[in-house]
C-alpha cells in the first residue's frame, strides 16, 4: 500500500515537471544536480573529520601550554584539517634556520588549500539557487506569450478556459523554479557555515601551535641556562 503510493506520488511529480515543458525538465535537471552535489559534500565533510571538535579543542589547549606532545597524542585518532597545521608546524619546528614568519606563511598556504578543496561545488549549489528562480521566470514569460499568441489566434472565438489553462501553466515554472531555489539556498547558506567555522578553528589551532612552539622552546632555554648554571 505504502510502495503504490510512494509509486503515485512519483508520476504525479512526473506529471507536474513535464506539465512545465522544457523548462521544467531544466529545473528538475538543477535540482537533482544540486542535491547529489549537497550529499557528495556532506560526506566530504564528514570524512574530513569536520564535525570532530572535541578533541581538537583539547589539542588546542595542549599546545597553549606548550605541551607538544600532548597535542599530537590527542590527535592520532582526529581526522580534521587542523592535525595537517600541527603536524606540519612540529616537523618544520625541527628545522633549523626556520623562522616565526616562514612557518606562518608555510600553514596560511596549507589552510587556504585545504579550504579551497572543502569549497569546491558550493558555488555550483550557489549558482543553482540564484539561477533556478530566472529560469521559472523565463519559463512563465515564455508560457504567457504562448498564451496570448493563441488568444490572438482565435480573435473573437477566445475561449477563457483555454486561456486560463495556459496562464496556470506558465505560471507552474515559476512555482518549481522557487521550489528549487529555497531548499538550494539553505543548503548552500549550511555549507558555508560549515566552512566558516572550520575557517576559524584553522585560524585558532595555527595560531596555538606558534604559541605551542615557542613556549617550548622557552622552556627548553630555560632548562638548559638552569643546567649551565649549576655545571659553573
Amino acid at each position: 500500500m505504502l510502495q503504490n503510493t510512494e509509486t503515485e506520488a512519483l508520476w504525479s511529480l512526473i506529471e507536474v515537471i513535464d506539465a512545465a515543458g522544457a523548462v521544467g525538465w531544466v529545473l528538475a535537471c538543477m535540482a537533482l544536480s544540486a542535491l547529489v552535489v549537497t550529499f557528495y559534500k556532506v560526506i566530504v565533510f564528514w570524512r574530513s573529520g569536520l564535525w570532530q571538535t572535541k578533541a581538537l579543542k583539547q589539542a588546542r589547549a595542549h599546545l597553549r601550554q606548550g605541551e607538544i606532545t600532548q597535542a599530537v597524542h590527542t590527535l592520532e585518532n582526529l581526522h580534521h584539517p587542523a592535525v595537517q597545521l600541527v603536524t606540519l608546524g612540529v616537523k618544520r619546528a625541527q628545522t633549523e634556520g626556520l623562522d616565526d614568519k616562514t612557518l606562518e606563511t608555510e600553514m596560511e598556504q596549507l589552510s587556504l588549500g585545504v579550504l579551497e578543496r572543502l569549497k569546491s561545488g558550493i558555488r555550483f549549489i550557489g549558482a543553482v539557487a540564484a539561477l533556478s528562480p530566472l529560469m521559472g521566470l523565463l519559463g512563465t514569460v515564455l508560457g504567457m506569450i504562448d498564451a496570448f499568441r493563441q488568444m490572438e489566434a482565435a480573435g473573437n472565438q477566445v475561449d477563457p478556459a483555454i486561456l486560463s489553462g495556459g496562464i496556470w501553466l506558465a505560471l507552474l515554472t515559476t512555482a518549481i523554479g522557487l521550489v528549487v531555489a529555497i531548499p538550494t539556498t539553505a543548503a548552500q547558506i549550511w555549507l558555508n557555515s560549515v566552512i566558516q567555522k572550520t575557517t576559524r578553528r584553522l585560524e585558532e589551532t595555527g595560531t596555538a601551535v606558534m604559541t605551542g612552539l615557542h613556549l617550548r622552546n622557552l622552556k627548553t632555554n630555560t632548562v638548559n641556562n638552569t643546567v649551565n648554571l649549576a655545571a659553573e
